[in-house]
């Protein structure tokens, strides 16, 4: 059953002179002072509910846009299932998108192109995700008020490879999460300031106490590399939870450091821990008894020093 068929593409041949529009609504403006009105240009709702006893698929759309096949040859041609464009937003609030309720807010197909592209390319300014940068933070996740009993991440980026690929050309470098800052201006900051792609921190606030965390501590930033049972890493592979690299073609007159440890308030009670799987400190990172050893690759040699005999 078809409720209203507007058929404007068997009923009206457009020229390119013409424009069309199937259907034109305008709003009017209002001045409220004392009532609450509800003002909505197209409103699609259904009554009851949607209860499949059978075999076979209901597929409900409240709304379902199918745009042209599109050729460009000449000019620039530009389709849109949805534009909005916002207006001038004097004082209140202006949302252009509002999504509530549903098991899923929005569901992207794997078959386009982009997921979600804001901007130009990635080297140009003004593209990518954009937050008000008055703003302390531009994502923000809390444990909604529920205390945190087991495993969990408040924001998780995921890289699957699930293809065999042998003798494959390596032309850049696999990653699940690729950060960087690219300087492309000169910058010239107090003696104090600091400049970094990656900035994690751990604040221990509001006369919080922490307790019971002794396997690896508390830690701003946590690296593991973990190889399952039946799994190999071939001879010649190394394998590292942190790699410092670089190419420094430019002329650098200050220091290439690939670790600092900045000068901070701290009563440093040790340099580093080497543990045992179960968590008790080894007697020795190398040998045994009591020597402490510090073993290290300079180039291709390894090097073992000892740290103290006590």
């Amino acid at each position: 059953m078809v409720g209203v068929n507007l058929d404007l593409g068997t009923n009206v041949v457009a020229t390119s002179e013409q424009s069309v529009k199937a259907l034109d609504i305008n709003l009017p403006q209002m001045t409220v002072d004392a009532a609450s009105p509800t003002v909505k240009g197209v409103e699609i709702t259904a009554t009851g509910a949607i209860a499949q006893t059978t075999s076979g698929t209901t597929t409900f759309s409240a709304v379902d846009i199918t745009l042209p096949e599109q050729t460009q040859t000449a000019g620039t041609v530009t389709t849109a299932g949805v534009k909005v464009t916002g207006g001038t937003v004097n004082s209140g609030t202006q949302t252009l998108l509002s999504l509530a309720g549903g098991s899923t807010a929005i569901s992207i197909a794997a078959t386009s192109t982009y997921g979600i592209q804001i901007g130009a390319a990635a080297s140009s300014a003004g593209s990518g995700l954009t937050f008000n940068t008055t703003a302390p933070v531009g994502f923000y996740f809390d444990d909604g008020g529920a205390a945190i009993t087991s495993w969990g991440e408040c924001f998780t980026v995921g890289f699957v490879i699930p293809t065999t690929s042998t003798g494959a050309a390596q032309t850049g470098w696999p990653c699940a999460t690729h950060i960087y800052t690219q300087q492309r201006a000169s910058l010239t900051g107090a003696a104090a300031n600091n400049m970094c792609a990656l900035n994690a921190g751990y604040l221990i606030d509001n006369n919080a106490t922490l307790d019971g965390f002794d396997l690896f501590g508390v830690s701003a930033l946590n690296v593991n590399v973990n190889v399952a049972s039946g799994c190999t890493v071939a001879a010649g592979t190394t394998l590292a939870a942190i790699a410092f690299s670089g190419n420094w073609d430019g002329t650098i007159s200050g220091k290439i450091m690939p670790m600092v440890f900045a000068n901070t308030n701290w009563n440093w009670t040790g340099f580093a821990q080497f543990m045992e799987a179960n968590g008790c400190y080894q007697d020795a990172a190398a040998g045994s008894g009591s020597a402490k050893y510090l073993k290290v690759y300079l180039g291709d040699t390894l090097y073992t020093i000892e740290m103290n005999t006590a």
